[in-house]
């Protein structure tokens, strides 16, 4: 595997344990705080964020195949 992909894949890999360790610390009530009505909550916004890491993932992949 050529370093690109490596650090591709790394930041990835940083990216889930982030979002896991997050997700793990977050309560109920946390997760529906809307700091003002036409923003997201906190379970939009990590939703938003797992949703990009979803599409890293699939670009890391479709980098390694070529």
């Amino acid at each position: 595997m050529n370093s690109y992909c490596e650090m591709v894949f790394n930041q990835i890999n940083v990216n889930i344990h982030s979002l896991t360790a997050i997700i793990n610390d977050v309560t109920e009530e946390e997760l529906a705080y809307r700091p003002l009505p036409h923003k997201r909550s906190i379970q939009e916004l990590l939703q938003h964020l797992c949703l990009i890491c979803s599409a890293d993932i699939l670009l890391g992949m479709h980098v390694y195949t070529f």
